[in-house]
């Protein structure tokens, strides 16, 4: 497959289906450790607690398409100036708890949360990236990450940051690659018991450094 047929544009709230299904199959391992449903279950609670709000500015999601289809994601956030307006869209928990288990919704949300990085003054976080499993090792990852830094690059931010496990050494290598350095590593002693991953790496490229040394 040629990387030239990859389109890369901004999400549409008509790709919230599809994106959702990409984030079940992407961190399948991650959810399996929190919560108890196949992954059709998964993706349908998905869709009903994640609210995207096209409007907001602390944050940006493009996704990448072949042919119409998803087939890769890429979110960033930066550090919010006034209140999330939450959309239009409310999250009703009643059905949702009695559909799922409260159980499980509890714990996906809760989860969810404590994967949460708030960004520094200055700073863009790549908060997931995803790539569908018939799709990987093909450069899409590659050029989603390439995205975020001119985008970063371009809204003058002095960074791009993310998270990676420090046993996940393939996704380590492909960032090492484009120019991300890790700048610290953690233990997480709430990571190590909900998604068995104790030791997290937070890289950084800092665009106009390297760009102009």
């Amino acid at each position: 497959m040629s990387i030239n047929r990859i389109e890369v544009i901004t999400r549409q709230d008509e790709d919230h289906e599809s994106v959702c299904e990409l984030i079940a199959d992407s961190f399948q391992s991650k959810f399996r450790a929190l919560v108890n449903l196949d992954k059709h279950q998964l993706i349908k609670l998905l869709e009903s607690i994640w609210i995207y709000d096209s409007n907001d500015l602390s944050s940006i999601q493009v996704v990448a398409k072949e042919h119409g289809k998803v087939v890769g994601t890429l979110s960033l956030k930066w550090r919010r100036t006034r209140s999330p307006s939450n959309g239009d869209r409310q999250i009703r928990f009643k059905p949702l708890f009695k559909q799922f288990g409260t159980y499980n919704v509890c714990k996906l949300i809760a989860g969810t949360h404590f994967l949460e990085y708030q960004p520094q003054a200055n700073e863009c976080y790549i908060e997931h990236l995803a790539v569908h499993s018939s799709h990987r090792n093909q450069g899409i990852g590659g050029q989603l990450l390439t995205w975020a830094q001119q985008y970063a690059h371009c809204s003058e931010f002095n960074k791009l940051s993310l998270h990676v496990a420090r046993k996940n050494e393939q996704a380590i290598h492909l960032y090492e690659k484009l120019e991300f350095g890790i700048e610290r590593t953690n233990y997480n002693l709430i990571r190590h018991c909900l998604f068995q991953t104790p030791v997290w790496h937070l890289m950084a490229w800092k665009g106009k450094a390297l760009l102009n040394p």
